[in-house]
């Protein structure tokens, strides 16, 4: 498959990428024959875009020289594109639950005389594990934006960071007691609520927006994404119509119910949760009627004392739903061995946390970037080029021998 036709600017715009924050910039694509044998031929102009992702402002000073990296042949990675990060922080006011919700806007910017999509960009929702901010997955939403795709990150009110900035304690997290507070402060059904909060606010955001670029930015309220890691997978799984016990996020009654939003045309779970989970049963995905994009690894478990998962049901969310062949919509599932819990973010993420991925984590996130790129261009923008490189073989060489993906 030929990198133009799911790249589009990255792969045509032939212009050098600025590099990501990140000590190794390579970001390099394996390809089939035909492309090896094009770039034997000479195709340079495709090599100066394998570097990180492009940013609306330099680096920061003292960062690591930016440089392109060799080409390695063995691992399926996206580059970048081309489009410049317009990145702002605000807040938004709910009245009606007395709160104000921090956002982290990210809107791609068009190349100098280029226009903005006439619809609008499509627009990714994106929502925290327990304990974290708005700051979460920025090197992928980033990316993201590079390649087309507006998101707006949120900070939950489970978020440590925003109980120090209102002079709390809040929950530690080194001790076990600690963690068990931090779990239980997690409020699913408040936590769909600041999602669905973010898709009613649309015009207000971009008014927001538009204040200091100049003009707003406009979203395409049909190409509507929701995506979120741990606490934040159990929300996009609600946002999308997973089904769960009432009592347990937020709704009236006993049994089995879906506070989701049909807004939300895509769901982007990153180490979600399973059956294990009181709050879901076999049956919890049975109505789903969107795609899902699932990732998941084998040292992935729940963190001591936050919960009951384990590497086996991370993956549920894409073993129990119908998929395609069932009469529901497509489902993918990444599932990397040697992955722990915060190492889909990098290395640094990881060792914050005294995570020791047996899989190079710098690799690991750049299969989850690639991943969700192909997935949302493919269900979010129909993309059909997309979708043939979703059910390639390309995807297992995201991590060559490391990477089960399956579809259905």
């Amino acid at each position: 498959m030929r990198i133009e036709r799911f790249l589009g600017n990255a792969a045509r715009g032939g212009a050098l990428c600025s590099g990501m924050r990140r000590d190794d910039a390579n970001m390099n694509m394996r390809r089939g024959e035909g492309v090896h044998a094009r770039l034997a031929a000479g195709c340079v102009c495709l090599l100066s875009l394998f570097c990180g992702t492009v940013f609306a402002e330099p680096p920061a000073a003292g960062g690591a020289a930016l440089k392109a990296g060799a080409h390695d042949a063995e691992r399926f990675v996206l580059p970048a594109g081309v489009l410049t990060v317009n990145r702002r922080d605000f807040e938004i006011a709910d009245t009606a639950r007395n709160k104000q919700l921090e956002l982290r806007v990210r809107v791609p910017t068009p190349a100098p005389g280029a226009k903005p999509p006439e619809e609008g960009w499509p627009l990714l929702v994106f929502s925290h594990g327990a304990g974290g901010s708005r700051d979460a997955f920025g090197a992928l939403l980033d990316f993201l934006a590079t390649h087309g795709f507006a998101s707006v990150a949120m900070t939950h009110e489970d978020s440590i960071a925003l109980a120090r900035r209102r002079g709390e304690r809040g929950p530690g997290v080194a001790t076990p007691a600690g963690r068990r507070a931090l779990y239980g402060s997690v409020n699913l059904g408040g936590r769909v609520a600041d999602c669905v909060l973010v898709v009613d606010r649309l015009d207000e955001i971009a008014a927001e927006m538009g204040r200091a670029a100049g003009s707003p930015p406009m979203f395409d309220a049909q190409r509507i994404a929701v995506g979120g890691h741990s606490a934040g997978a159990f929300t996009a799984q609600l946002c999308v119509g997973v089904r769960a016990r009432a009592a347990g996020i937020g709704a009236r009654g006993l049994g089995m119910t879906s506070i989701g939003d049909a807004r939300f045309k895509a769901g982007v779970i990153i180490s979600g949760q399973g059956t294990t989970s009181r709050l879901l049963d076999d049956r919890s995905w049975s109505a789903v009627d969107v795609p899902l994009l699932v990732m998941a690894g084998s040292l992935d478990g729940s963190p001591p004392e936050m919960g009951r998962e384990t590497p086996e049901s991370r993956r549920h969310p894409f073993e129990k739903s119908r998929g395609a062949a069932q009469g529901g919509k497509p489902a993918y599932l990444l599932y990397i061995e040697g992955a722990t819990h915060s190492s889909y973010q990098g290395k640094s993420a990881a060792s914050l946390l005294g995570e020791r991925p047996s899989t190079d984590a710098e690799h690991i996130r750049d299969a989850v970037a690639a991943s969700t790129l192909l997935f949302l261009r493919a269900h979010v923008n129909g993309d059909d080029d997309a979708a043939k490189a979703l059910r390639s073989e390309e995807m297992r060489a995201t991590i060559p021998g490391k990477v089960e993906f399956g579809v259905k």
